[in-house]
């Protein structure tokens, strides 16, 4: 049965029930971009036409030997969150109370979710980048999403690189910020994006774990050939 909860009580009613999972199951990617987003000088502004009418998500997490344990969050039009094993379940589902998303309960993981995850953990990131994405965010920030979708698993671009692609020139401060900004990690891949130096530079998920999706890349793109 599935509880639909406000946002300030839903944290703590999804959180035990998704700590105490250890098997679930994983659907479609699409992005939301709101046409009716508010203008700001700023590119990473708080979207207030898109956090106007609660976005809903369904929450739970499913666990991969050797990688850990993975939450997810989706709507009916797609995912929300992917989070990395890096941080207790509770922190991440706190980034979606904190973007007024309504968090409701569950125990699975949509298979096609699951699926797309152990894809790429065996090898195979297509089925995870076709992934439908339905995450909230300003305009400025569905651009960078948008453009990071285009960077092929095995390579990589740089902040400055974005910033061109997505006609801010000059913008690679912005960009890093759209990137730090990202919940969907891995299907939005926001650690294909380096410094202008080639540094790994920073990462919401933590730098042990961009080290380590890039080396993960690197070996599926080396065995393409």
């Amino acid at each position: 049965m599935v509880r639909r909860l406000g946002p300030h009580a839903a944290i703590t009613a999804v959180i035990a029930p998704i700590a105490a999972h250890h098997e679930a199951r994983a659907i479609p990617v699409r992005m939301r971009h709101d046409t009716t987003a508010v203008r700001s000088d700023t590119p990473n502004a708080p979207n207030n036409a898109a956090t106007a009418s609660a976005l809903r998500a369904t929450a739970a997490t499913v666990d991969f030997e050797g990688w850990g344990r993975f939450v997810f969050a989706w709507s009916d039009a797609g995912l929300i969150l992917l989070g990395l094993p890096n941080r207790p379940a509770g922190e991440h589902l706190g980034q979606l109370a904190a973007r007024g998303v309504v968090i409701d309960s569950t125990s699975e993981v949509p298979e096609k979710f699951r699926a797309a995850l152990r894809a790429y953990v065996d090898g195979d990131p297509g089925p995870l980048a076709a992934l439908p994405v339905d995450e909230p965010g300003t305009e400025f920030q569905q651009r960078v999403w948008s453009a990071l979708r285009t960077i092929p698993a095995g390579e990589t671009r740089t902040y400055g690189r974005v910033a061109r692609d997505v006609g801010k020139p000059g913008a690679a401060h912005a960009v890093g910020s759209a990137c730090s900004a990202n919940l969907a990690m891995i299907a939005i891949p926001c650690h294909r994006v380096l410094t202008q130096s080639g540094r790994i530079g920073g990462y919401a998920g933590g730098l042990k774990w961009k080290q380590r999706l890039l080396e993960h890349e690197a070996r599926i793109a080396s065995r393409r050939g």
